[in-house]
């Protein structure tokens, strides 16, 4: 046999020991791995590095086409912090290191992995040192462990998912997870050339989708061409994101992206649509007006995000066909700084600078802005917006207004205010000239809803606060304008707000305002009634606001006086008067229905208290004298309930059908009382008619519409016509004239009506009716049939 067939049989020998040897590994290894005490090993060893616990199904090991190990059902968890669930783990070993007898990993092949990282239930205040805790602590350490113990690893992930829990809820999902990752080796540095203890270096690329409850425009779809991860630092390149209508184009860098306090720093491009655009307006409470035409171009924007919350944003936007916007916005937990907003067009030029804090504002803007211009960069269909041009600065240090600053010009047209409102706001004509600490309006003309102003004057930055110098002529007001300002402001109080942001928000006092406005309104309109002409002034000194009316009318009746309102507490001192005015239109604007009572009247009377904002109407107290007289009454709140009344329909006959009919005809009219408390007391209330006189005495609650009231009617018949209708009494009674003692009382639309002793009837109410038909009266009594008492004689 020669040298080189020796050669060749034992090569073939040597190859088939081995394979036998392979074949034989391949049917013992398996066994041996997926006995119980290999099992235990494999999964203490991994679980003490992971600082948790490791569980699989079964060990498959596959030679074609490459060698590599199948973990089956594999379960990982570090209790509070990461569980993983995947239904496959292939490691690949290096097969060189392997024939030596080593086992070195070189590629893992996960299949469908499941991750659920679970942050602290409540977390504690963040801390200014230290390592970051919660969700960057946990994935880290689980990162430093795989680079530790598997340098070089390559990891493939196929339909991977990964979920954020907290509080047993869900609050970030990722999910279609495709990508490869590549665990870097570490050479160290310094004097010992070794790799910190937690260091690790990835490197890969990913397609995912992020998703999280609330998100309002739908999940964003991810692919990053390639990201780095250090301990802290998480940077990637030629990344693209959608979501909804908009996509980007971005690269940068995070620093701490999971920890409490993240940095970021990114360059963006991209296009944005219609639905992002108007998502981005309502996150940032614009008005309606001010979303932008669609599509919107974003070129060489900056985005940065501090630790400390500082937020900065610069970039370039563009319309197609339409204006070009730079811009460079900065935002903090304490201010807000534009630091440069410049829009450019054929024919616009305009630029803005501004910084508002808790206790600056400084604004700068110089340049023109047309109404195309306008027209372009919003598109609204509904409102064309007017122009502005101008070139004013203004420094206003709010906790030391003395020291302001203001100079320039600005004036503008037929420009709508873009403000977050259901009431329309537009400056129809505005002329501002302002130098050092002086802002003088000529003029400034508003339309606020249906209301409309043209305001006059100056204004002035004082150390006390801001003082107006200012008048104001309009055709009409609306009070429902005004009113829908302030309600909206109360109702967004409070809502939705974490604490921290109420306390800064109740920290805030309004800027002081001091000075007089001079009011000359056609027409102030509230609720159903319009005063006309009102003049007068109004008085600010910081929180206290005073109005004193020199003329107004309203119903026919003349009201003049004073109003005031402070802190909590309110004001009211009016005069109200009418002579020779209709019955009919006054009553009819006052209770807004015919309450079908016609004549002339007179009215003296005032009203005055002091209360609460939100309850002065209890009160109020004041004394009001009313007398109409040669009219008719058709309808009453009193007067019908009494001709129903059994006992003087029996007395009056065909006549109280009649008057129920037709009406009484009267030839005096009148009421004496005081206000107070909501109530009014009346003194005297007299009605001298054809039919029958009435006199009354009694409350009428205006607050609740309910009366309690005593009444005398005196219907006019013979006496012995009357006492026939009344057993027991005709041998008793003279030429004197009877009165049917009442009580009226209970809800204005339904009182009742009820007799009463001649006993429960004062002193007082006889004068006014004895006043009333100059004749000897008596009292009938239909609760006993007897005539009033010894004690209490008929008045002569």
């Amino acid at each position: 046999m020669t040298r080189q067939r020796r050669i060749l049989h034992w090569t073939a020998g040597i190859g088939t020991a081995l394979l036998a040897l392979l074949a034989i590994a391949v049917m013992l290894v398996p066994r041996l791995v997926n006995t119980e005490q290999v099992r235990s090993k494999i999964e203490s060893t991994i679980s003490r590095d992971l600082g948790g616990t490791l569980d699989y199904d079964r060990v498959v090991l596959s030679i074609l086409p490459r060698p590599r190990i199948i973990l089956h059902r594999l379960k990982i968890k570090i209790p509070g912090r990461v569980s993983a669930a995947l239904e496959s783990l292939d490691i690949y070993p290096a097969i060189l290191q392997l024939l030596h007898g080593n086992l070195q990993i070189t590629e893992v092949h996960l299949e469908r992995p499941g991750v659920t990282i679970t942050l602290p239930e409540a977390p504690g205040p963040v801390k200014k040192k230290g390592p970051a805790s919660g969700l960057g602590n946990s994935l880290e350490q689980v990162l430093a462990v795989a680079s530790k113990k598997m340098p070089g690893i390559i990891i493939l992930i196929d339909e991977g998912r990964l979920a954020v829990m907290q509080s047993d809820r869900t609050i970030l999902t990722i999910r279609d997870l495709n990508g490869r990752v590549a665990f870097l080796e570490e050479n160290g540095t310094g004097l010992t050339k070794q790799p910190p203890q937690d260091s690790f270096r990835i490197e890969g690329e990913v397609k995912c989708t992020i998703d999280a409850p609330g998100m309002p425009m739908g999940p964003v779809l991810l692919s990053v061409e390639r990201f780095e991860a250090l301990p802290g630092v998480f940077t990637l390149s030629r990344a693209r994101a959608r979501i909804a209508d908009l996509s980007v184009s971005l690269s940068g860098r995070f620093n701490g992206l999971l920890s409490p306090l993240p940095k970021a720093d990114l360059s963006v491009s991209g296009t944005a649509g219609p639905n992002v655009l108007q998502w981005l307006r309502d996150s940032a409470s614009l008005s309606p007006l001010l979303t932008l035409r669609s599509p919107l171009a974003l070129s060489d924007a900056r985005i940065r995000w501090e630790r400390g919350g500082t937020l900065q944003v610069a970039g370039t936007a563009s319309i197609k066909n339409g204006p070009s916007l730079a811009f460079d916005v900065q935002r903090s937990p304490r201010s807000i700084t534009l630091k440069r907003l410049a829009l450019r067009d054929r024919e616009s030029q305009l630029t803005i600078a501004l910084h508002m804090s808790e206790r600056i504002v400084d604004l700068s803007l110089a340049g023109n802005l047309t109404r195309q211009t306008m027209d372009d960069l919003f598109g609204h269909e509904l409102f064309q917006f007017g122009s502005i041009k101008g070139d004013l600065k203004a420094h206003l240090p709010l906790d030391r207004l003395s020291a302001s600053s203001v100079e320039g010009v600005l004036e503008t047209e037929q420009m709508v205010v873009p403000w977050k409102q259901e009431v329309p706001f537009t400056i129809d004509r505005l002329v501002l000239i302002a130098r050092d600490r002086d802002v003088k309006l000529d003029p400034a003309a508003i339309t606020l809803g249906r209301s409309t102003g043209v305001f006059s004057g100056t204004i002035v930055a004082r150390n006390d606060g801001v003082a107006l110098d200012l008048d104001l002529a309009s055709r009409e007001v609306d009070s429902d304008d005004l009113q829908q300002i302030f309600s909206s402001k109360e109702d967004t109080k409070g809502t939705g707000k974490e604490q921290g942001e109420e306390k800064s928000t109740s920290n805030k006092r309004p800027l002081p305002l001091r000075g007089t406005l001079r009011v000359n309104v056609d027409a102030l309109r509230v609720k159903r009634f319009v005063f006309h002409p009102v003049s007068g002034t109004i008085t600010l000194d910081q929180d206290r606001m005073r109005f004193d009316v020199r003329e107004a009318a309203a119903c026919g009746i003349g009201i003049a006086g004073s109003a005031a309102v402070s802190r909590g507490t309110s004001e009211l001192s009016l005069n109200v008067s009418a002579k020779e005015q209709e019955l009919a239109p006054t009553l009819m604007c006052l209770a807004g229905s015919d309450l079908k009572v016609t004549g002339k009247f007179d009215l003296e009377g005032s009203i005055a208290g002091v209360g609460p904002n939100k309850g002065l109407s209890r009160s109020l107290g004041g004394k009001i004298s009313f007398s109409a007289r040669n009219g008719r009454v058709y309808n009453g709140v009193i007067v019908e309930p009494i001709l129903k009344y059994k006992k003087i329909a029996d007395i009056m006959g065909d006549r109280a059908a009649d008057a129920r009919k037709n009406g009484i005809s009267y030839d005096i009219f009148s009421i004496r009382g005081i206000i107070q408390d909501g109530t009014l007391t009346v003194s005297e209330g007299v009605i001298k008619s054809p039919l029958m006189n009435l006199a009354a005495n009694g409350d009428i609650d205006l607050m609740n519409d309910r009366l309690d009231v005593t009444v005398l009617i005196a219907p006019f018949k013979k006496v012995d016509a009357v006492v026939k209708k009344i057993p027991l009494v005709g041998d008793i009674l003279g030429g004197t004239l009877v009165t049917v003692p009442l009580r009226v009382h209970g809800p204005f639309k339904g009182p009742k009506v009820a007799p009463l002793p001649p006993a429960a009837i004062g002193e007082g109410l006889l004068g006014i009716m004895k006043r009333t038909v100059e004749l000897p009266i008596e009292v009938i009594d239909e609760v006993t049939p007897k005539r009033r008492s010894a004690g209490t004689p008929s008045a002569p």
